[in-house]
């Protein structure tokens, strides 16, 4: 049986905010950012945002699986790139080897890969940008 994605992304963020994470503000889209607009809602720092997922087949013999890849973003103001680093750190002790259940007979087994800590655009804002490998996997 194929991955319900939005399951597994689901899973991913009650994982985070389970652990509180950036204080629980844990996201599967970028919120939106301090602004001088009028209206504009502003965003407290630090947060956790589940960005980029990419899926591939990665199925054995007749077992249907899906290998994902997916990056976690973590942003951060007043602390820098040392907060940035910590929140990372945190979040790959945290899902690195972890096995997730998603549904019946269904789990994620979360591998990390690598992070990245620098800069924002706009010269403000440090995050860090973890990928994690993570492969579906199905009882059969």
């Amino acid at each position: 049986m194929a991955l319900d994605t939005a399951k597994a992304q689901e899973a991913l963020v009650i994982k985070l905010t389970d652990a509180a994470i950036c204080d629980g503000r844990v996201y599967d889209f970028l919120p939106e950012s301090s602004s001088s607009q009028k209206g504009a809602v502003g965003q407290v720092y630090p947060f956790c945002v589940l960005d980029d997922l990419r899926i591939e087949e990665d199925d054995v013999g007749r077992a249907q699986r899906d290998l994902l890849y997916q990056v976690v973003q973590v942003w951060t103001k007043a602390g820098g790139k040392a907060e940035a680093q910590q929140i990372s750190d945190a979040i790959k002790a945290l899902l690195h080897r972890l096995t997730l259940a998603v549904s019946d007979g269904q789990s994620l087994r979360i591998v990390w890969e690598n992070t990245q800590v620098f800069n924002d655009a706009d010269g403000r804002a440090y995050r860090g940008a973890m990928r994690f490998r993570i492969h579906h996997e199905e009882d059969c």
